[in-house]
């Protein structure tokens, strides 16, 4: 069952005290109407401040559960217990291979890096093999981000809240690349219709606007 989001600007007040006309209102307000991030109890949503790795884990794990995406074998680590408040979403994620650790580490606490950030989308987005070939960690991966449109609007960081919303928002509109054959005879295909928001929400991006009679 697909269903239409209906993105209309005009429409789309911020939800949040500290948004309203700001850089990065709309992308969001989206992110937040998804559930995929959401704002403080006093209302605001602090776009400046950093994000935690462990906290970075949870908003991954809020999209590739949407289509019910678990690994088989889950990753552990000696500084994530079993008590830890994102001990299961950091294991999948991390099992997923969606966020870089250590043998044995995941540092939960140390703040995320741009670099960090656009490594996720881009695996997110089956696009690492393009990154791979365009130079690796951390370049190549940049420029992938880049070339797919990933980067729009971000500053040099984009790492804050603010930054990650408007890069989930860019991600959206994504395609994810579907891989077909086997070893070298591996190709990349892009249907412009399964996006990210196609393929992890069931969701349709429509654009309008509201007139009244």
């Amino acid at each position: 069952l697909i269903s239409l989001f209906l993105y209309c600007p005009a429409v789309f007040a911020a939800p949040f005290v500290d948004t309203v006309d700001t850089k990065y209102d709309n992308a969001i307000e989206v992110v937040n109407r998804l559930e995929i991030m959401n704002g403080y109890e006093d209302g605001t949503f602090r776009p400046e401040l950093s994000v935690s790795r462990a906290e970075f884990a949870v908003i991954l794990y809020r999209i590739v559960t949407q289509r019910g995406e678990f690994p088989t074998e889950y990753k552990e680590f000696s500084d994530v217990s079993e008590e830890h408040w994102a001990y299961r979403q950091i294991n999948t994620v991390a099992a997923l291979g969606l966020m870089g650790t250590s043998q044995d580490t995941f540092l939960p606490e140390r703040e995320m890096t741009g670099s960090e950030v656009v490594f996720s989308f881009i695996n997110l987005l089956g696009r690492e093999k393009i990154a791979e070939l365009s130079g690796g960690y951390p370049s190549g991966y940049q420029k992938a981000a880049s070339s797919a449109g990933l980067l729009k609007g971000i500053s040099a960081s984009g790492a804050s809240r603010g930054e990650i919303a408007q890069m989930i928002y860019n991600a959206l509109d994504i395609p994810v690349l579907q891989e077909t054959g086997f070893g070298q005879a591996s190709t990349l295909q892009e249907d412009r219709d399964r996006t990210l928001l196609y393929e992890y929400f069931h969701l349709v991006k429509v654009k309008g606007r509201l007139t009244a009679n």
